[in-house]
Parts: structure tokens; sequence; C-alpha cells
């Protein structure tokens, strides 16, 4: 519930959601995977080391989210309805890939650009992992858009069962080394 808290605090600057969604990621995973009590470490250990990189991947995709949102939007204004829901689609298929991206950089260490690769690859190689991520996407903001007190409950639930999931899928791909911020903590 803390983690949570602090995911959204560190969303309020809208450059920080890349980084702050890696964090909030690899602490639930510390608490879930490796059954750890160090989540408040884990989740300011990754948003240290994965600053830089999970914001040049937001900066990679957040345009094309942004551009989806706001067409979307001004397409609904106008009574466009068909372009409007072309738009929101966009939009929240660009945000799997930046959820993939930041949890590949929350996980593995590579280039932002690697990163941005990774996750599309695995959005498109795991195409029901991706379709019931974005189920959670919209489940947690239609949610909270209807109920915003629920802010501060379905996105560590939906963040709970997007980590078991996705340790399936990198578990089904080989062996996972932990990054230098996942190491055990003595």
């Amino acid at each position: 519930m803390v983690v949570n808290l602090l995911w959204l605090v560190f969303c309020v600057p809208i450059f920080t959601i890349g980084v702050a969604t890696s964090a909030f990621y690899e602490a639930t995973r510390v608490r879930i995977v490796d059954q750890e009590g160090y989540v408040l470490s884990a989740f300011f250990g990754a948003l240290r080391s994965n600053f830089r990189r999970a914001t040049v991947i937001q900066m990679i995709w957040g345009p094309f989210i942004l551009a989806g949102g706001i067409g979307a939007a001004v397409s609904f204004r106008r009574g466009d309805v068909i372009l409007g829901l072309v738009l929101t689609a966009e939009a929240l298929v660009f945000t799997c890939l930046l959820v993939w991206s930041v949890t590949v950089a929350a996980r593995f260490n590579n280039t932002a650009r690697g990163h941005c690769r990774n996750g599309l690859l695995l959005a498109l190689a795991h195409p029901g992992s991706t379709l019931l991520l974005l189920v959670c996407i919209c489940l947690v903001v239609l949610g909270t858009w209807m109920v915003p007190a629920l802010v501060f409950v379905f996105p560590v639930l939906a963040m709970t069962y997007w980590v078991t999931r996705a340790e399936k899928v990198f578990k089904k791909h080989g062996s996972l080394q932990r990054s230098p911020s996942t190491t055990k903590r003595k």
C-alpha cells in the first residue's frame, strides 16, 4: 500500500511516470517473487538506478500516448466517435508498450532503445499477456474514474497481477539474471 502511494506521488510530475512505474514494478516484485520485506529500499533503489533509462523510454513512447489521448479527446468533443475510439485504442496500445518496456528496464540491464525493442517484441510474442495488461490498465483507469478512492487500491492490485504475469513470461524465455538494483539486501 505504501508503494502504491509512492507511485502516485512520483507520477504527479508527468515526466516521471515511466520511472515511477519501473520502481513500482521492482518493489512489488521484490515483495511477491523474492518474498522480501525491503519494498521501500527496492522502490528507491530502482528509482535511482532506472531513472535515466525509464525517462528515455517514456520520452520514446510518451508522445504516441499523448497524441492518441489528446486526439481522442478532441475527436469525442467534435462528435467523431469512431476516430475517438481508434485514437483511444492507439493510446492504450502505446501505454502497454510503455509498461512492457519499463518492466524490462526494472528487470534487466540494457539501453533504453534495447528496452523499447524488447518491450515491443515481448508485447508481440505474448499477445495474451499484453491483452491482459490492457484490461488491467482499462480497469484501473475506469475504476478510479468512477470511484476516485480506488486509486489507492486498484494500481497495487493491477501491479501485483502484472508482476506474476510478467515474471512467468521472463521465466519462459530462459534464465533470469538479477540487475544490480535487485541484488539481495542483508
